[in-house]
């Protein structure tokens, strides 16, 4: 009932003389909305905490099985001989992918347990020399990088930001198929010189 939708309960009873003819009747309208939204609510919430702790499960399942995966593909690569270079780099790229996927896997176990990053105070230098070099390697395009000695660390969920580094490079790195050179800048701006 009406624009946004209201819940009404009726209820009726009889009313009737002292020899029992009925005489009228007395009704109540009650206004449920409220109930019947926290009902929704409930239910929707229960949905998302079932879907959740489904995807934790995925997600913990699928980063065991990378694992292992991983596992087999550094041990072909570092048991590859040298004259077999084709191997190696398919080893190095099947790697790097696999990697790519745990952070995807990390990421997806984040937002099932309640969507809460893990944050904690890092320094950025490291995590974004990491994404650069993953970015990067076997690449026709070269990052030049630049940070600050005296960088800030920040409080981050550091799988998350190098996550975000490395889709910045990769957009940089795509803008040039034919090769070029990306320049990384890392420094700690303050409010007034922002």
């Amino acid at each position: 009932m009406g624009d946004k939708g209201k819940w009404f309960r009726i209820t009726s009873a009889g009313l009737r003389d002292s020899s029992g003819k009925l005489f009228g009747a007395m009704e109540t309208l009650e206004d449920i909305t409220e109930q019947k939204v926290a009902e929704e609510e409930l239910l929707q919430r229960t949905k998302l905490e079932s879907l959740g702790t489904f995807a934790d499960g995925v997600a913990k399942d699928f980063d065991g099985l990378l694992s292992a995966i991983l596992r087999n593909v550094f041990l072909a690569k570092i048991s590859a001989i040298d004259e077999d270079k084709i191997l190696e780099n398919g080893l190095a790229v099947a790697e790097r992918a696999g990697l790519q996927a745990k952070e995807l896997a990390h990421r997806l176990t984040t937002f099932a347990q309640g969507g809460y990053p893990v944050r904690k105070l890092e320094n950025l230098e490291p995590l974004l020399r990491e994404a650069a070099a993953n970015v990067f390697k076997d690449s026709n395009v070269t990052c030049d990088i630049s940070i600050a000695e005296d960088l800030w660390p920040c409080e981050v969920d550091a799988a998350q930001i190098k996550q975000v580094a490395e889709n910045v490079l990769i957009n940089a790195k795509e803008a040039m198929p034919d090769g070029g050179i990306v320049d990384l800048v890392a420094e700690t701006q303050l409010p007034e010189q922002i």
